[in-house]
């Protein structure tokens, strides 16, 4: 059993199927027969890649890979020695990461939206983790860079996870008195602020802002837009954001939704670099 096991590869290794939507995998409870009376395609057992936690929709089982793996009685803990050890997290490192960038991967992020200052800016970089490739996205908190935001170098897969492991989910890009957009991931909020919008994200999916983050940054803004990817992960977590706001008495929020264009999935970057259109249009609409 691998220590550093993402909640796909075990899935895939106990023979469940599942169908992904988003940063969500979907299938059938396996805890429960609360799906017997369900269609064929039909599931209501959800995983959260990023996190490996799970909620079933249906008979309200929840958890994560740990528990899941002590469901199917896979409880044996690799000895030490088996376990990865990693670069020691700091200042050194990131400066490393980001001078290993290579010209491939800058300009993968450059099609994306990404200028080359804000790619320098925000210390964007290349690294080996968990043995596998990835760019770091290094996470600041009030005393320093707290940890990276992995995403798999894309020529290898679309994984994401933190690094070191079990990082608390936190806020991240910047802040604007006028007008402030939430949105659903680090890549896009860095597009936003490429093109001179201040964009904030949370590190850990579309459903993990918390409400401790309305701190005065986000009290200011004249205007707050709330913009998630175009699927139902994404749907679920602006209604959930927009509810946080509302609740703690902001009422300059607005809720955005894409064009259908996007497709099924798109987000703010498939709107900025595949649609090619302005983001003063998606805030005016």
């Amino acid at each position: 059993m691998k220590s550093n096991q993402t909640i796909k590869e075990y899935l895939l290794e106990k023979g469940i199927t599942y169908r992904e939507n988003g940063q969500e995998l979907i299938t059938k409870c396996i805890f429960s027969n609360c799906d017997s009376d369900s269609a064929s395609n039909e599931g209501h057992l959800y995983f959260n890649t990023e996190t490996s936690q799970y909620d079933c929709k249906k008979c309200g089982e929840k958890g994560n890979l740990i528990t899941l793996k002590k469901h199917f009685g896979d409880t044996s803990i690799p000895h030490s020695s088996s376990l990865y050890r990693g670069p020691i997290f700091n200042d050194g490192l990131v400066e490393k990461c980001h001078k290993d960038l290579s010209e491939n991967i800058r300009k993968y992020l450059n099609d994306r939206g990404l200028s080359d200052n804000i790619i320098n800016e925000y210390k964007l970089g290349y690294g080996k983790f968990y043995n596998k490739n990835y760019i770091t996205i290094p996470i600041m908190g009030e005393n320093g860079y707290n940890f990276f935001k992995l995403r798999q170098d894309p020529k290898d897969g679309d994984g994401k996870i933190t690094y070191p492991k079990g990082a608390e989910a936190t806020i991240f890009g910047s802040y604007d008195e006028e007008r402030q957009i939430i949105c659903e991931g680090e890549l896009d909020a860095l597009a936003l602020i490429s093109q001179g919008i201040n964009a904030v994200s949370s590190t850990h999916g579309a459903g993990t802002f918390k409400e401790e983050w309305v701190d005065e940054n986000l009290r200011k803004p004249k205007n707050i837009y709330v913009c998630f990817d175009n699927d139902e992960a994404g749907k679920k977590g602006s209604l959930r954001v927009l509810k946080i706001l509302e609740n703690l008495g902001l009422r300059n929020i607005n809720q955005i939704t894409l064009p259908e264009e996007v497709g099924g999935g798109g987000d703010t970057t498939d709107y900025l670099t595949i649609l090619n259109l302005l983001v003063n249009d998606l805030l005016n609409k």
